[in-house]
């Protein structure tokens, strides 16, 4: 009974619609978790970055404001 199902025209519709859905969700799969690496290697750069901000500006505010003048600046 299955099988005389498969060998009509809806049944093999059926058998493709299935495969294409199961290739267009593996697909779909594959692309949201590129994503979520993509999104996770990103935040950590910009923490990384942020850390690196705050040690250099704790470190200006360490040095007297006269040191902080580039000696070949012409404005100064």
């Amino acid at each position: 009974m299955i099988t005389t199902f498969f060998r009509t025209l809806t049944g093999q519709l059926a058998v493709v619609a299935i495969a294409v859905s199961a290739v267009v969700g593996w697909v779909a799969s594959i692309k949201s978790k590129a994503v979520t690496e993509e999104r996770a290697r990103v935040e950590q750069k910009s923490n990384q970055n942020a850390q690196k901000a705050t040690a250099a500006r704790r470190s200006a505010d360490k040095l007297p404001p006269d040191r902080l003048r580039d000696r070949f600046c012409r404005d100064c």
